[in-house]
């Protein structure tokens, strides 16, 4: 398993992709300015479950870290109008891996993480207007 930092150079290489409500598709990346098609949805959060600290776990045992996050974001209270959450993946450039994650318009910044940290994640991506970063969750 890679340490934690390495890992990070990993999460500035990921290519994230979100469903949109209207059926199409759009990807960011950190670094990068959002696409016009997030513009009203800003900002955004990407959390996955998947993977918690670097471990590689199977199959269903992502499945079942997916499931509990969209619990509590469920039961998460929202900032402004209900939470909006879009199916979204983040993707390796390089490479077969991805990880099945959610984008979630209408929760505070601080929300966002502490899902994250109790799902165990390094981080999640925040996309604002000016640019698409990772966030660390922990330390």
């Amino acid at each position: 398993m890679l340490e934690p930092a390495a890992r990070f150079r990993y999460y500035e290489q990921t290519i994230i992709e979100i469903s949109l409500p209207d059926g199409s598709t759009t990807s960011t990346a950190p670094g990068q300015l959002p696409p016009a098609a997030l513009l009203d949805l800003l900002p955004l959060y990407i959390i996955t479950a998947w993977n918690p600290a670097g471990e590689h776990l199977g199959d269903d045992a992502n499945h079942a870290a997916h499931d509990k996050m969209l619990e509590l974001l469920r039961s998460t209270e929202p900032v402004g109008n209900p939470l909006l959450i879009l199916d979204a993946i983040g993707r390796a450039r390089s490479g077969p891996h991805y990880e099945a994650s959610v984008a979630v318009h209408g929760i505070a910044r601080a929300s966002a993480i502490n899902i994250g940290q109790e799902l165990l994640q390094d981080a999640i991506f925040e996309i604002t207007t000016k640019r698409t970063r990772v966030v660390p969750c922990r330390g």
